[in-house]
């Protein structure tokens, strides 16, 4: 049961992360398709060494009733559980999704510390790095760079002339 409950988290995963890749996503898919990969193989070593030579050898016929449906459901589980595993290889390996996923990573860390940069320029009265001579209008009273979408300068609030 527990195989069907890790298949079940990783068809879950694998859709959630296509859906927006991020990188704690990413690092779940992984770790868990590797244990299911792990389970799984035990649970198929199982199946070939346990059931199969027992409901070949049982002579009685609900000995092999009970053998027959055994089997049948670890074989259904055996198949769920390579299918997840393979979505969750697939989800894994696919380049695009973990760019996002690392882009994603890097805006929020960039949008984490531009919080404290951004005040320590302000402070310092520095000019911020989006804004230069080509793409925007310089203040008149300051002399600061402002983005164009701007109406008034963000460094000292004079309108745009």
């Amino acid at each position: 049961m527990l195989q069907a409950g890790l298949a079940i988290v990783i068809f879950v995963l694998c859709s959630s992360y296509k859906g927006y890749p991020t990188m704690s996503k990413l690092t779940a898919l992984k770790i868990l398709t590797i244990i299911l990969t792990v389970l799984t193989g035990f649970m198929l070593l199982s199946f070939v060494f346990g059931v199969i030579p027992t409901y070949l050898n049982s002579s009685a016929g609900w000995a092999s009733s009970i053998f027959g449906a055994i089997g049948v459901y670890q074989t259904i589980m055996i198949a769920v559980c390579v299918i997840a595993c393979i979505q969750g290889y697939r989800a894994v390996k696919n380049g695009f999704l973990e760019n996002a996923a690392y882009q994603d990573q890097q805006k929020k860390t960039n949008m984490f510390f531009g919080q404290f940069t951004q005040g320590a320029n302000r402070q310092n009265n520095n000019q911020q790095s989006f804004t230069t001579e080509y793409s925007s209008w310089q203040c008149k009273s300051c002399g600061k760079y402002n983005n164009p979408a701007h109406n008034f300068c963000i460094y000292c609030g004079k309108p745009k002339q």
